[in-house]
C-alpha cells in the first residue's frame, strides 16, 4: 500500500543522528523545551540511525534549529511497493514534488538499492528524475555516492542543492526530502580548529549521555578546540546550534511558511533560563594554541564570559581548578559537590600502547586524588579501549555507546571516581 505524507498538515520526518546515539537523541529530545513529542512516539519511531516522527511544519523546523544531537532531519514524502518499474514511476508521481522543489532548483539524488527486484541505482534515478521533469520543468540533477550512510547524506553542498534520497530494500521504496542542507554539525562558530576536532553534535551527544544536569561544574582537561566546553555553555544558557545559520533548506521549499519560520526564531531566542547558579564550565590543553583557538571559537559562540581556559596539563590544572572552584564557590555561597569531567581521549596512531597505558594511568591517578565521586564521560578508541581499566575507575558498561567518530570507531564510556 502506498503511503504519501502531506507537508500542508503532517510531516513524517526522519531525524538523523550518528549510529550508536539513538538513546542520546531520543534523551534530548524528551528534554526538549521547545519539541513537544511524546515519549511512546518517540521510543516507537526509533531505528537505526534516528528516530522517525509525526511532526507539523513548525516542529520541522524546530529540530533543525534547536537539537544538538542531530545530524539532519529528512522528510519521508513517500513509501510504496515497487518490484517493477512501472510501479515505481506510477507511485512517483503521486507524489508531492510541487510542495518540495520549485523551477530552477538544483536536485541531487542518492538512491541505494538492496535486496530488491530494481538493483540499478542510475536505472531507478533516471525514472525518478523524468517523473519530477513531468511536474517540475525547470532544474539540474547530479548524484550522490552510496557509500555514505544517512549520517551524511551531503556534507558540502549549499542549502541551494536540495538533496533527495531514495532507498529500496526488500522491493518497498522509501523516497525523503532533506530538509537541512549543510550539516547540522556545522554551527558556524567554530572558525578555527586543532587536529581531528571534534564534531560539534558528537560533543553534544557526549554532553548529553554523561546526563550532566547544566547547572553543575563540567570540566574538559583535554579540551583541543574548546568543543565540548562550548556546546556545554550553549546549553547552559539556551544558545540553540542553529543560531549562526543563516539559512536551512526547508526554506527553498514552495511550501515553507515563513510565518511559523519567524515565530520559531522569535521563541528560541526569547527563551528565559530558569536556573540562577550558572554552571561554571572549564576547559584545559597542553598546548598553548589549541586554548587560544578554544577561546577565539567561544567568542564566536558569544560564551566566552561562561567558559574559563587553562594552558595547562590534567596534572598541573587539578590544583588550579581546586583554587579557582573554591574562591568561586566561595564568593557564591555555593556548596562543593561533585561534577562532570567530559573529554575526548587521546588515542590513535599518533600515541603508543605503551604510552597510552601511562598517560590513561596517571589521569586515574589525578582523579582519585583531587575528584572523588564526581560524573566522568570519556570517548576512547574502540580498538583498545581496555586500557581505561588502568585508571581505576568504575565504568558503567551498560551505559557503553559504540559509535564513529570520523571513520574511526569509538566509545563512551561513562562511570564514576570512586
Amino acid at each position: 500500500m502506498k503511503k504519501v505524507f502531506s507537508s500542508l498538515k503532517t510531516i513524517k520526518s526522519f531525524i538523523v543522528c550518528p549510529p550508536g546515539l539513538e538513546n542520546t537523541l531520543k534523551t534530548e529530545i524528551e528534554n526538549s523545551k521547545f519539541l513537544k513529542i511524546p515519549k511512546s512516539t518517540l521510543q516507537k519511531g526509533m531505528v537505526e540511525g534516528g528516530i522517525e516522527i509525526m511532526s507539523t511544519a513548525e516542529e520541522l523546523y524546530l529540530a533543525n534549529l534547536t537539537l544538538q544531537v542531530a545530524s539532519r532531519v529528512l522528510v519521508r514524502i513517500g513509501k510504496f511497493k515497487a518490484s517493477n518499474f512501472s510501479q515505481l514511476v506510477l507511485n512517483c508521481r503521486q507524489l508531492p514534488w510541487s510542495e518540495y522543489i520549485k523551477s530552477g532548483s538544483k536536485l541531487a539524488l542518492r538512491v541505494t538499492c538492496k535486496e530488491s527486484k530494481l538493483y540499478h541505482r542510475g536505472a531507478v534515478e533516471e525514472r525518478i528524475v523524468s517523473v519530477i521533469r513531468e511536474i517540475v520543468k525547470d532544474f539540474t540533477t547530479s548524484s550522490l555516492s552510496d557509500d555514505v550512510g544517512d549520517e551524511i547524506v551531503n556534507d558540502d553542498n549549499e542549502e541551494a542543492t536540495q538533496i533527495i534520497v531514495v532507498r529500496l530494500y526488500k522491493d518497498f521504496c522509501t523516497v525523503s526530502i532533506d530538509s537541512t542542507g549543510t550539516h547540522l554539525h556545522k554551527r558556524g562558530y567554530r572558525r578555527l580548529s586543532t587536529v581531528a576536532p571534534l564534531r560539534e553534535n558528537l560533543a553534544a551527544s557526549m554532553i548529553v549521555h554523561s546526563g550532566w544536569d547544566k547547572k553543575s561544574t563540567l570540566i574538559d582537561p583535554f579540551c583541543g578546540s574548546g568543543t565540548i566546553p562550548i556546546e556545554a555553555a550553549m546549553m547552559a544558557h539556551g544558545i540553540v546550534p542553529g543560531k549562526f545559520r543563516t539559512s536551512f533548506s526547508f526554506m527553498n521549499w514552495p511550501s515553507f511558511e515563513a510565518n511559523k519560520w519567524e515565530s520559531v526564531n522569535k521563541k528560541t531566542n526569547r527563551r528565559k533560563i530558569d536556573s540562577t547558579i550558572e554552571p561554571l564550565i572549564f576547559g584545559s590543553d597542553i598546548l598553548k594554541d589549541a586554548i587560544n583557538i578554544s577561546q577565539k571559537n567561544a567568542e564566536k559562540a558569544g560564551v566566552s564570559d561562561y567558559i574559563k581556559f587553562n594552558h595547562s596539563a590534567l596534572v598541573n590544572f587539578s590544583p588550579i581548578f581546586q583554587k579557582e572552584i573554591r574562591k568561586i564557590e566561595t564568593n557564591n555561597n555555593i556548596s562543593p559537590s561533585p561534577g562532570w569531567i567530559i573529554s575526548n581521549l587521546p588515542f590513535g596512531k599518533r600515541i603508543s600502547d605503551t604510552d597510552i597505558i601511562k598517560l590513561y594511568s596517571s589521569i586515574g591517578k589525578v582523579l582519585k586524588e583531587n575528584f572523588r565521586s564526581w560524573n566522568v564521560l570519556f570517548m576512547v578508541s574502540a580498538y583498545n579501549d581496555n586500557v581505561v581499566q588502568h585508571m581505576g575507575i568504575a565504568f558503567d558498561e551498560k551505559e557503553t555507546e559504540t559509535i564513529s567518530n570520523g571513520g574511526i570507531t569509538v566509545k563512551l564510556k561513562k562511570g564514576t571516581v570512586e
